[in-house]
């Protein structure tokens, strides 16, 4: 799948998947063990999706839980902009679990998420990541 962006940038001088880069910047494990699926709708918006593993108190898996990331591309710029669960299921056990908290944190929390460069609101230049 390839990620629309303003053409109007000078990216000759580099090649690079943007749903790759924004694959790369996405958390990984504590949870969070499925392979980020990155969709775009027509509007230009970013949803990235994932499930998060959930164990019960004796250690043993209990459920996954689907969820998905909205991002908005503003020139060279990504921002978080919604989390949801996907479905009446991951919403029953997010509650459950209290995940949204958690993952709340880890997308929306400005110094948490500084050491993944993608924060609510605030620039991200991609392009040092090239």
């Amino acid at each position: 799948m390839k990620i629309n962006y303003n053409s109007n940038f000078n990216t000759n001088d580099r090649i690079f998947s943007l749903d790759e880069l924004i694959v790369d910047l996405l958390p990984h494990g504590s949870g969070i063990d499925g392979k980020w699926n990155i969709e775009q709708d027509k509007k230009g918006n970013i949803y990235c999706l994932n499930s998060f593993t959930c164990y019960n108190e004796n250690g043993m898996l209990d459920t996954y839980i689907d969820f998905s990331i909205k991002l908005k591309l503003v020139n060279m710029e990504l921002h978080v902009v919604k989390l949801s669960f996907i479905g009446k299921h991951s919403q029953y056990y997010a509650n459950k679990y209290q995940l949204r908290d958690y993952l709340e944190y880890l997308f929306f929390d400005v110094a948490n998420m500084q050491a993944i460069a993608i924060t609510n609101n605030a620039q991200v230049d991609i392009t040092r990541y090239l």
